[in-house]
């Protein structure tokens, strides 16, 4: 285990946070690259839409409490093999689809609130083959059409 990378991005020790680090946001949010989570992270959105990349954070430890309170989304992208333990709280969680956390690796311990917003904890979406399909409408006769494919500019005629 100790041959393979490292799931999360490890602060150095000098920088790490010694208080707890509080995020107010009113409307939307989006964190990602530059990020550091404090042992006792806490983020507030308002209305708005959030989006927290934390497979490009660092961490200043091996176990983060993450404290989520909306009105709106947080959408929240971990690492795969990160434990998420849901710790009280009282709102809307979601988990898609997590993979199997590694023994021994980071713990995401989330306390979710909120009288309404929703919360959704999941991994990255990839790329599934090299090339993306776009999904068109048009417009024929009064009949609607989906077309699937290239875009017309790389058609061949």
């Amino acid at each position: 285990m100790v041959a393979l990378p490292p799931l999360v991005r490890s602060t150095h020790a000098s920088r790490r946070l010694t208080k707890p680090l509080v995020l107010h946001a009113a409307g939307s949010l989006c964190l990602g690259s530059g990020l550091q989570l404090a042992a006792d992270t806490t983020i507030r959105t308002g209305v708005g839409v959030a989006r927290l990349d934390l497979t490009a954070a660092s961490w200043d430890d091996n176990q983060i409490d993450l404290h989520l309170e909306t009105w709106g989304l947080i959408e929240v992208l971990i690492p795969e093999g990160v434990a998420v333990q849901l710790v009280g709280g009282s709102g809307n969680v979601e988990f898609e689809s997590l993979s199997p956390p590694i023994p021994g690796g980071p713990v995401l311990r989330v306390s979710p609130s909120g009288p309404t917003g929703a919360i959704r904890i999941r991994h990255p979406m990839k790329r599934v083959s090299g090339r993306f399909i776009r999904r068109r409408r048009r417009r024929t006769t009064g009949i609607q059409a989906v077309v699937v494919g290239p875009p017309l500019a790389n058609r061949r005629t």
